[in-house]
């Protein structure tokens, strides 16, 4: 894969400093940026997505997620069909859920999104702080530019 393709490089060329990207599978992906920056979230994974699923619902039980009622989200959320998996979760052994289209047309790409993301928020590296100089702060311009 060529590297001006990648989309950490799509992303940086948009001013966005990329600390971390979840795909679903690009191992190519991952050998040009390593595996700490671009991980593998495979959704189709009871085992991979179940527990971000988990996570998810909790978070959304107690009130930790809202969105801006966007109707596109609405609907995919309202869409996804919880399906419970065969596998069980490695912590305390409950069951793992993963979402599904309840049928053609029923899009749930945002539903799905949403997951990703906030499994992203919540397991991301730390990002370091970037050094801002006195030049940045007061709007000064160096000499002879």
């Amino acid at each position: 894969m060529a590297e001006s393709t990648a989309p950490t490089n799509l992303l940086r060329s948009q001013g966005w400093d990329v600390v971390a990207a979840y795909l679903e599978a690009h191992p190519a992906w991952q050998r040009l940026y390593g595996e700490t920056r671009v991980m593998q979230h495979p959704t189709n994974s009871v085992r991979r997505f179940g527990p971000a699923v988990d996570r998810f619902r909790t978070a959304l039980a107690e009130g930790r997620i809202h969105h801006d009622g966007d109707a596109d989200l609405r609907r995919h959320l309202l869409n996804a069909r919880l399906v419970r998996g065969r596998g069980a979760a490695d912590d305390d052994g409950h069951a793992l859920h993963t979402l599904e289209k309840p049928g053609p047309g029923r899009l749930i790409d945002a539903a799905v999104a949403s997951v990703v993301a906030f499994e992203a928020m919540a397991t991301a590296p730390p990002i370091e702080p970037r050094f801002v100089s006195t030049y940045e702060t007061e709007g000064l311009t160096a000499a002879g530019r």
